[in-house]
């Protein structure tokens, strides 16, 4: 399966979603099945990659950059990190391209406007897609707003939020990712992670069904 992670602006959890996607489809999967493609010019996730310490155990899934070329297309699960803001002829071949399209989202001051125009074009090409809630802060009531005026605007949402953890910040720095910290509230984290790998899992076996049984 092919998954997109979109954001129509930066600064969204875009990259830190990819990562712990890729992580929960490798460990349901199984070794070998999952690699996710740094497909963002800043080439945060192989660099991500590069600060983790040797001797650590694997993460279950690979990291490669857009210098591998058509590598990633032997593995059975591929997550793409595309670069934000991308340009219609961009879009249109994430679209044709991938399975599921999830777009993170922050709730905290922002206008639904420039997210619902970046959803309009998505729709408008044929994609499938569902927008993540991410950084949601445990004082912050905005995030059920959103998704409220998300549901109105009968746009489809992941049902887990992501929660503004300092585990995440740790991780990039340290090359990790959030469920090798014991701690309760990065456990939590991850558990949201795997229930939206879940959900994404769900959606696109359920489309394929969908299509094989009008053919």
């Amino acid at each position: 399966m092919r998954i997109n992670v979109m954001g129509y602006k930066g600064g969204v959890g875009k990259s830190v979603t990819a990562m712990h996607l890729a992580a929960a489809l490798g460990h349901r999967f199984g070794e070998g099945t999952t690699v996710v493609v740094d497909a963002d010019p800043n080439q945060s996730l192989v660099h991500w990659r590069a600060g983790r310490p040797e001797g650590m155990e694997p993460w279950p899934f690979e990291v490669v950059g857009l210098e591998m070329g058509s590598a990633w297309q032997r593995y059975e699960n591929v997550v793409f990190d595309s670069q934000g803001r991308p340009s219609d002829m961009d879009l249109q071949a994430a679209v044709r391209g991938s399975d599921l399209i999830v777009v993170p989202t922050t709730a905290e001051g922002l206008s639904m406007r420039p997210l619902i125009g970046f959803l309009a074009r998505l729709r408008k090409m044929g994609a499938s897609y569902r927008v993540l809630l991410t950084m949601v802060g445990w004082w912050n009531t905005q995030a059920q707003e959103r998704r409220k005026q998300l549901e109105d605007a009968r746009q489809p949402v992941f049902g887990p939020e992501i929660r503004r953890r300092q585990a995440f910040d740790t991780a990039t720095e340290t090359g990790r990712l959030v469920y090798e910290f014991p701690n309760s509230r990065a456990q939590e984290a991850w558990r949201s992670y795997k229930r939206v790998a879940d959900e994404a899992v769900e959606e696109i076996v359920g489309a394929r069904r969908a299509l094989a049984g009008r053919r």
